[in-house]
């Protein structure tokens, strides 16, 4: 069985509002910074310093942005929520946080990527829904047996090539609503 973390988000800085989220509902609890992003969760402190970096304005400013969009975004998304950064800042940081292990990117596509705040930093363990046509990239929930169901299975599967899996992600991939109807109109 992989072991996740199963602390509480009760940092006095860091809230997770799931007051939004309704059951079968593709958005994703958002956190929510209080006061000064420097008293963010103690893992985006350790990572940074372990993997050498400052904690600078800019990627306490990337870390809220993100935090508040509350989904996985592109570069463009990111700079029109939070216009302070410029692209090139954005991009280098975005990488400096990936490397600490603080965003994930997750590509969709040959040339487009989207980022999002590490699971390890949000404590919430998701998968993603993936648009084949319009790119567009919406998290899900699944129920805990199922998860626990899944970790078993790729375990197994892993175990019998002297693998030891730790965690795992899933991108289902399809048609969202939109591009879905619009396909059915255009066969119509």
């Amino acid at each position: 069985m992989i072991e996740r973390g199963s602390g509480s988000l009760h940092h006095r800085s860091l809230h997770l509002d799931r007051a939004g989220c309704r059951a079968g509902s593709l958005s994703r609890p958002v956190l929510r910074y209080s006061q000064n992003v420097r008293d963010i969760h103690p893992t985006a402190l350790t990572r940074m310093m372990a993997a050498g970096h400052r904690v600078t304005k800019s990627r306490e400013l990337i870390i809220s942005t993100l935090a508040t969009l509350g989904q996985p975004a592109t570069i463009p998304t990111i700079l029109a929520a939070q216009p302070r950064l410029s692209q090139s800042s954005l991009y280098r940081n975005l990488m400096i946080l990936e490397e600490a292990g603080l965003v994930t990117r997750l590509t969709v596509g040959s040339d487009y990527a989207l980022f999002e705040l590490s699971e390890e930093l949000t404590e919430h363990h998701h998968h993603h829904v993936v648009c084949r046509s319009c790119h567009v990239v919406a998290d899900i929930d699944l129920p805990v047996a199922t998860e626990e169901l899944l970790d078993q299975t790729l375990a197994e599967a892993t175990a019998a090539s002297g693998f030891t899996l730790q965690d795992h992600r899933l991108d289902l991939v399809g048609l969202c609503g939109t591009c879905r109807d619009s396909a059915g109109a255009e066969g119509a």
